[in-house]
């Protein structure tokens, strides 16, 4: 879970989106709240970005493919368990969602309160 720090930012998130414009304007929306965010690109060595930044929340679209997200949340799960909440971001079908995500938001400009929320449980 993402804690205040006494001084510091909220918390390092994890960032991937194969949306290069859509993950600077979510990662702008974010900076400014104090989280710290790195943009993984999207790839197959997403899982061992997500792993070497070691960040406090991943939060991922559900649209990446290559590899599928899936794979991504198995990947980060087994390599840093609990240690790392998981946020996925979808479109219109929840169908295809990995069921083992900590949280789950619909995709669109439309919801920034919602995902700023969400991002600071």
């Amino acid at each position: 879970m993402i804690t205040p720090a006494a001084a510091g930012p909220l918390g390092h998130i994890a960032l991937v989106h194969e949306d290069t414009e859509c993950a600077e304007d979510l990662a702008h929306l974010l900076r400014t709240d104090g989280h710290r965010v790195t943009i993984v690109p999207s790839g197959r060595r997403i899982v061992q970005s997500v792993v070497d930044c070691s960040p406090d929340l991943l939060l991922a679209s559900h649209s990446i493919v290559d590899p599928p997200i899936a794979s991504v949340v198995l990947g980060v799960r087994q390599a840093l368990g609990g240690d790392v909440r998981i946020l996925v971001l979808y479109g219109h079908d929840l169908e295809d969602v990995p069921t083992d995500v900590d949280d789950v938001q619909r995709t669109g400009v439309a919801q920034p309160m919602e995902l700023q929320i969400r991002v600071s449980r």
